[in-house]
């Protein structure tokens, strides 16, 4: 009769062996014990418990249960998009003295206002980026 590795079961055993290898040096060359395990390992942790579920999953890679079950049940980030209307004032003067009020507007709904004296189109630009790249 054939045996089964304890640890592994022989059906996902190719799957979960890579995994449990990077797994296996991070942990080696963590900085300390209770160092935060890194989101590319939890990603393919994840990608593993939604194919073979979180119980063996975690069971396998010697990850936390709970932890594991709740980032398989986090709705999937999607890239954020880019600004879809930028409306730079070109025909705006300069030497007018009232402030400028920008409005930035995220793709979530949120809207960033923000009143500024009235700068060259270059620095505008540059303001843009900075809010929109979150530097």
């Amino acid at each position: 009769m054939p045996t089964r590795s304890a640890s592994v079961p022989s059906r996902v055993s190719r799957e979960f062996e890579a995994v449990r290898r990077r797994l296996t040096r991070w942990r080696a060359t963590r900085p300390h014990l209770r160092a935060a395990m890194p989101e590319p390992l939890w990603a393919e942790a994840v990608a593993l418990a939604q194919r073979h579920g979180v119980f063996e999953t975690a069971r396998v890679l010697g990850v936390g249960y709970d932890g594991l079950k709740r980032r398989v049940s986090r709705p999937a980030m999607s890239p954020v998009p880019g600004p879809t209307f930028v409306e730079l004032p070109l025909a705006a003067s300069s030497s007018s003295g009232a402030p400028w009020v920008l409005e930035f507007r995220g793709p979530d709904g949120r809207v960033l206002r923000v009143q500024v004296p009235p700068l060259p189109v270059a620095d505008l630009v540059v303001l843009g980026r900075a809010v929109w790249n979150g530097a």
